[in-house]
């Protein structure tokens, strides 16, 4: 059954390298030890990114200018609605372009789930959605929903969105994981 879950009911969690905090909105499996996981933080400066081992990182800048990680030596250009995909385990660090960004990232374990971070602009039908967050205002599967609330427990429904910008977690092909 779907679950809506307010900016402020997401769950803080110290970054691994102790530079910041995240919001984790949801898991996938289970909580300790997740096959997937999404969650919004806010980049203040430039350094590096924690290293996550056998995970598959999928980014997108949901505000804000961009960023640009370098990604085990390479650059790679991170702006606003655009999927950016890497890997957990490499050697990577975020440079901004001009002051602070939020971001959405979904990490995938390897072989472990196969999900998919879309961003959406209303109005579609999305299908697939096992979770959605506003990135704006928005009205989705018959909800009025604020920046960062979260739809959940999505059971890989198609959802109708109304109006306003999404970022849904899609289950089935897509990333491999």
């Amino acid at each position: 059954m779907m679950r809506f879950q307010r900016v402020g009911e997401h769950r803080a969690v110290p970054w691994r390298n102790g530079a910041g905090v995240t919001m984790e909105i949801v898991v996938g499996g289970d909580p300790l030890d997740w096959d997937w996981r999404l969650s919004l933080a806010t980049v203040a400066g430039d350094g590096p990114f924690s290293a996550f081992p056998e995970v598959v990182r999928q980014l997108v800048v949901v505000d804000g200018i961009g960023m640009v990680l370098t990604v085990d030596g390479i650059d790679v250009a991170c702006r606003p609605d655009a999927v950016v995909v890497f890997d957990g385990g490499a050697v990577t660090s975020g440079r901004l372009v001009d002051g602070p960004v939020r971001d959405l990232n979904l990490m995938v374990r390897r072989g472990r789930a196969s999900v998919r971070l879309s961003v959406v602009t209303g109005p579609a039908a999305v299908a697939g959605a096992v979770a959605a967050v506003a990135l704006t205002r928005a009205h989705a599967a018959a909800t009025d929903l604020g920046p960062y609330d979260a739809l959940l427990d999505l059971g890989g429904a198609a959802v109708e969105c109304g109006t306003g910008k999404l970022a849904f977690v899609i289950a089935g092909p897509g990333i491999a994981a």
